[in-house]
């Protein structure tokens, strides 16, 4: 039977339209795969930083600023690893009972002390961490993480001056690498695709040998940026 050219040109639309919309929909879904299968995660993130631990450190030591970069490796919906690095400067803000304490370490011991300048303990961290993430909803997921670490720590001198001149404490001044571990949880608050808002708060324990304590621990909250792509 020969089609008429009317039927012929519907034909054709109705076949065009029935193209168009399978073109469209394998489109979209690709661009809704692409969306939510960002892999990478790089994250820039500032907080305070506090000591919690018994014996010297948490005695004599004060809280600080702590500064982490770190990217992550999505392996898939559940699990993720991350590397990263972090900065802190720990004060001994509690000089004066410190040097009373350890009098008997100085050269010169003969009070009264004044002028107390100089103190704190920086740590460099490098660290790797698995997380595992549960999904709250399509913008919030918590996540708890663990993994080692490897710290760069140097303990600065403490000067005090008296009238007779100026002493150090000998025994605060010292470099080491103590290897470590964190333990912690995340909240990921996405803005956007790309773009989300990140809280955690992580216990670090260094396991230190010559530094005030044989282990020193530290209670870090956070809050930053994260990069998905």
């Amino acid at each position: 039977m020969k089609l008429s050219n009317h039927q012929i040109i519907k034909s054709s639309n109705f076949q065009i339209v029935i193209l168009i919309l399978i073109t469209s929909q394998f489109c979209f879904a690709q661009k809704d795969t692409s969306s939510h299968g960002s892999k990478i995660e790089i994250g820039l993130n500032i907080g305070y930083a506090m000591p919690l631990a018994g014996g010297d450190f948490g005695k004599y030591y004060g809280g600080t600023a702590m500064y982490d970069f770190s990217i992550g490796y999505k392996i898939n919906s559940s699990y993720s690893v991350h590397i990263g690095c972090g900065y802190s400067m720990l004060p001994l803000s509690k000089l004066n009972n410190y040097v009373i304490d350890k009098a008997d370490r100085l050269l010169v011991n003969s009070p009264p002390y004044t002028d107390l300048t100089g103190g704190n303990i920086r740590v460099i961290a490098i660290s790797a961490e698995l997380q595992k993430t549960f999904n709250i909803n399509s913008k919030t997921n918590i996540g708890v993480l663990a993994g080692p670490s490897f710290n760069f720590l140097e303990k600065s001198p403490v000067d005090a001056s008296d009238s007779d001149g100026t002493y150090q404490i000998l025994e605060h001044y010292v470099h080491e690498k103590p290897l470590g571990v964190n333990i912690g949880s995340r909240i990921d608050y996405s803005l956007t695709k790309t773009i989300a808002l990140d809280f955690s708060l992580k216990y670090k324990m260094l396991f230190t040998s010559f530094v005030t304590d044989k282990s020193i621990g530290i209670l870090a909250l956070q809050a930053g940026i994260v990069l998905k792509l």
